[in-house]
């Protein structure tokens, strides 16, 4: 009960504190700031952040682009978005802030089976994105480790694809728990046999070390809204 006031109070200082910065800045900038962000974190992430931009920086646009990890870093390399959250340590990028280290999971549909990775007859059906990931790259190297067989049964581009065919029954992937669908879920390692999955980063990277009003602003509104979606 305590805790549920206190946090009623904490949006009221947030709000405020929003309000406060608009009066601030009679003279409001104009341009646009561009972000770029994971699936995982997009539907999640962006309705807050977006959110406390607008009333803050009413006179700016905000571009937003959500995709893949290497596009992502590339993107921020290139200048072509000046901020961006990110799998991994952030590479070679300008300016680099750890947000989190998360767990990687193996992730199985629900009406699924759980795998037998260590008994199977045939090799263990694994869901991938199409080209070299972080994700791909660890199950990969775990499974090899382990000496259990794999295969790549199905591919997709997009997050959303992979995650439709291990709901479909096509295979096993792996991801953090952020973002999952209720149609997949978190497999035990202990129970099916499969090898644990080491750590990663999450990570927020920027195009330049300093970074202007609006820039700043919207760094501070990402690491709060991510912090609190996993807390």
């Amino acid at each position: 009960e305590a805790g549920e006031t206190l946090l009623s109070y904490a949006r009221q200082i947030l709000a405020a504190n929003d309000a406060a910065l608009t009066a601030i800045h009679s003279t409001q900038a104009r341009g646009k700031v561009r972000l770029g962000l994971q699936e995982d974190l997009g539907e999640r992430v962006l309705t807050d952040v977006l959110g406390r931009f607008a009333r803050a920086h009413r006179g700016m646009r905000i571009e937003t682009r959500v995709c893949r990890n290497a596009e992502l870093m590339e993107r921020v390399n290139r200048g072509e978005l000046d901020l961006a959250v990110v799998w991994g340590d952030g590479g070679a990028a300008p300016y680099r802030e750890k947000l989190a280290e998360l767990p990687m999971i193996w992730i199985g549909g629900v009406n699924s089976p759980a795998p037998d990775a260590g008994g199977a007859a045939m090799p263990l059906q694994l869901v991938a994105f199409e080209n070299q990931c972080l994700f791909k790259t660890a199950a990969m190297e775990a499974l090899n480790k382990a000496g259990i067989d794999w295969d790549v049964s199905f591919t997709s581009s997009s997050l959303n694809g992979l995650l439709a065919a291990v709901a479909a029954g096509l295979g096993i992937t792996i991801r953090t728990a952020i973002g999952l669908p209720p149609q997949v879920r978190a497999l035990s390692p202990s129970a099916s046999r499969l090898p644990r999955l080491p750590k990663v980063e999450l990570t927020m990277i920027a195009a330049r070390p300093d970074h202007e009003a609006a820039v700043a602003f919207l760094i501070n509104a990402l690491r709060t809204a991510i912090k609190d979606y996993l807390s």
